[in-house]
């Protein structure tokens, strides 16, 4: 896993140089992303960022964001997007939670340190989303998770929108960007699809087809499983290679309980 790892780091990497480059509104950023010292980098792009307009964010936010987490965990969970505001003075959080994240996992990786989370964990009591998506690890692999620091040493996050927003800016928008099949295209890439259990949390930007093509798998059912019955859940497999479940995390979720979460959980491992 960690050599077939690697390869996925450097192969994203190469990508994302390549993408900087096509940006010749920004000749500056290429060299400010392969600038050595992580340090230097991070003040130069502070420094750089701090200067532009929203354009910009949206710009230079890297389709080929890997995500935090354990990547030989049996978890996979996707996102809408990152939740905060790139435009609100968030330059350091925009820059670790894009445009650094592969560089984050090149430099673990090359400290041969545990891969897991190459940025530190969020405080899942201040997440909403984030509660639900512990509650479901500790349901699938049967544990109880008493720190935030250990939540990511058991799943892997990554998002549908590699474009960071406070309040989702819209499916419409999303699936219409530049970027969006840049991005679609990299979470076809076999990393993603080895996950024996996969939750696609991103149903506001689900279309058709779509769990399908990323996740070479077959549509199975759908079912309803909020206590206000507006929760819906898909439900996706093909042979026993993995499952993956859409189901939305945000939003309208105030019917999602416990019960809803056991359900969801039953339905990967296949026990409905």
């Amino acid at each position: 896993m960690n050599n077939s790892f690697k390869i996925f780091i450097q192969n994203a990497d190469s990508k994302y140089k390549n993408y900087l480059n096509s940006l010749i509104e920004y000749p500056e950023i290429i060299s400010i992303y392969e600038t050595e010292d992580p340090i230097d980098r991070e003040n130069s792009w502070v420094k750089f960022a701090k200067k532009q307009d929203e354009q910009f964010f949206e710009k230079v936010a890297n389709p080929f964001y890997i995500g935090f987490g354990n990547p030989q965990s049996v978890i996979l969970i996707i996102g809408k997007e990152s939740g905060y505001d790139y435009n609100l003075n968030e330059y350091k959080q925009f820059y670790n939670e894009s445009v650094n994240n592969i560089k984050n996992w090149e430099m673990t990786l090359n400290k041969d340190q545990t891969i897991y989370n190459p940025y530190p964990v969020i405080d899942i009591k201040h997440s909403h989303t984030w509660s639900y998506y512990k509650a479901i690890v500790e349901r699938l692999m049967d544990i109880d998770i008493q720190d935030n620091a250990s939540f990511l040493d058991h799943c892997f996050i990554t998002e549908i929108n590699h474009v960071p927003s406070k309040t989702s800016k819209g499916r419409r928008i999303v699936l219409n960007s530049d970027t969006y099949p840049l991005r679609k295209d990299f979470l076809k890439d076999d990393f993603f699809k080895r996950f024996k259990y996969i939750i696609n949390t991103a149903k506001a930007y689900e279309t058709i087809g779509l769990t399908e093509e990323l996740f070479d798998v077959e549509y199975i059912s759908k079912e309803y499983i909020g206590t206000n019955g507006r929760i819906e859940s898909f439900y996706f497999r093909k042979e026993n290679r993995n499952a993956v479940v859409t189901c939305q995390m945000s939003g309208s979720t105030r019917g999602l309980t416990t019960d809803s979460i056991n359900k969801l959980c039953d339905r990967l491992k296949g026990k409905m």
